[in-house]
Formats: structure tokens, C-alpha cells, sequence
């Protein structure tokens, strides 16, 4: 994989970055993040970044790290679910944040629970709209 990013820009915004939300918004405009994400398919971007996660020593290479996990955001939500949740286990500074801020961006528009409450089971189907409750 040639990674053609803007070395200079995603560094300076590395360094100021004092929360995830900054990362996140800031790397998420950078048009070689986006095009990163283009050119790349999931799998391969995935494979590149647990190759790189194996030697960070430099900011160079933690802005590098950062920016493959933005350009996995860009995915198909059926294609990067998983690893973002298992993101939320991983060692990786602001990672469980960057997951979690990447489900309440997502297109994901809904996730069912059921439990049971005496005789009843109720079903919530949460949506970023009002929830709906209904009783099967």
C-alpha cells in the first residue's frame, strides 16, 4: 500500500489534538484520508493498519495509524461494524472514543433490543429519531 498522505497537516493536527472529537473532525477533512479510503479497499486497510500498530516510535507513524483508522470510517457501515467494535477493546489511545464517535456518525439508523419483563416481552427499536416501544 502507497500511502500518499498529507504528512504535514495530519501531523500538526495530531499535535494539537487534545480530544478525539478534535482527531476525528479534523482527519475526517483531509481529502488524503478520504482518498486513502477510496483507493483501498477495507480488508487491506484493516491488514496495513495491524501492520502499523506493530511498530509506532514516531508521531509520524501514530498520525499514520490514525489515519487509517479514519479512512476505515468512510466504509460501508456492514463492512467496519466489527472492527469498530472491537476497537473499543483495543490498546490504542482514544480508540474506544474514536468508536464510539464513529457509531453516533454512522449511517447505522438502528439496533434492536429485547429483553423480558414478567409475562411480556418488549422489543425497543432505538433510532436516531424518537424510539419506538412495542409490545410482542
Amino acid at each position: 500500500m502507497n500511502l500518499k498522505l498529507n504528512f504535514e497537516n495530519l501531523i500538526e493536527r495530531l499535535s494539537f489534538a487534545n480530544t478525539p472529537a478534535y482527531l476525528y473532525k479534523h482527519y475526517r477533512q483531509d481529502s488524503s484520508i478520504y482518498k486513502l479510503s477510496q483507493e483501498n479497499s477495507t480488508a487491506e486497510l484493516i491488514e496495513f493498519l495491524k501492520k502499523a500498530l506493530c511498530d509506532v516510535g514516531s508521531i509520524s507513524e501514530l498520525a499514520t495509524v490514525y489515519a487509517i483508522l479514519i479512512a476505515l470510517t468512510f466504509k460501508k457501515p456492514e463492512e467496519v461494524t466489527d472492527f469498530f467494535v472491537a476497537l473499543q477493546n483495543s490498546h490504542l489511545r482514544w480508540a474506544d472514543k474514536l468508536a464510539e464517535i464513529y457509531f453516533l456518525n454512522s449511517s447505522i439508523k438502528s439496533v434492536e433490543y429485547s429483553f423480558d419483563l414478567s409475562d411480556d416481552i418488549y422489543t425497543y427499536d432505538l433510532y436516531y429519531e424518537q424510539p419506538k416501544v412495542s409490545i410482542s
